[in-house]
């Protein structure tokens, strides 16, 4: 089921699939990439309780628990819960307490959720978690919007460029596509011109520019 808030200048819908946004419409246009399976099926996944991949699927835990998730996690292809909506801002929820099946693969009962907040020209999103149970819970939360690029007719999407606040580290870490996994130790060189990353087709040649450690917010 999808859930919408507007404004004056903006417009999200948020999806109880995957708990995250399907639209976000600005000015007569969607922002918002929409999911072409011959591209990306994805629109803006919420990658917990991991972002990225394990070898092989699986690791032990300093516990001693054995934890098997898939890349970026579970919480993506689960049905998430409707916590409130008001206005300006919407909440939505997933907890383990509602999916035990869930912990037989990641043993830590929590509660996970994702508020969405329209203030002004702009869209809040933030993320708790809680850990439910009486140990030390392992996990990482984060956000993997997809935007549409280019979003006008008649411009390239080397057109685009992302700005950064503040100058970045020389080089980056490498990404292993084959496993999914990332190499710190052999850093490759960071694409960015100054403080900005020109956007090109090529920059996805051999796998994702992830940076790893970033100055900017």
């Amino acid at each position: 089921m999808e859930y919408a808030l507007s404004n004056d200048s903006i417009s999200i819908k948020v999806s109880t699939a995957g708990g995250s946004f399907t639209s976000i419409e600005a000015d007569g246009r969607e922002y918002l990439w929409q999911g072409d399976p011959a591209v990306w099926s994805g629109q803006a996944p919420i990658c917990f309780p991991i972002c990225g991949g394990l070898r092989d699927n699986s690791a032990m835990t300093f516990a001693g628990h054995h934890v098997k998730l898939a890349r970026h996690g579970f919480a993506r292809k689960q049905e998430w819960k409707l916590l409130s909506q008001g206005e300006n801002e919407l909440a939505m929820c997933l907890a383990s307490e509602d999916n035990a099946a869930l912990l037989s693969d990641y043993p830590y009962p929590f509660k996970l959720v994702a508020r969405y907040a329209l203030e002004d020209t702009a869209v809040r999103v933030s993320y708790e978690v809680t850990n439910e149970g009486t140990e030390d819970m392992p996990f990482f939360i984060g956000g993997h919007p997809g935007f549409r690029c280019p979003l006008d007719e008649g411009e390239a999407y080397t057109d685009y460029e992302l700005r950064f606040e503040k100058d970045e580290a020389a080089e980056l870490c490498t990404a292993v596509p084959s496993t999914g996994l990332i190499d710190v130790a052999n850093r490759s060189k960071n694409p960015m011109v100054g403080k900005t990353l020109p956007l090109s087709h090529e920059l996805f040649d051999f796998a994702e520019t992830i940076f790893d450690v970033l100055e900017s917010r």
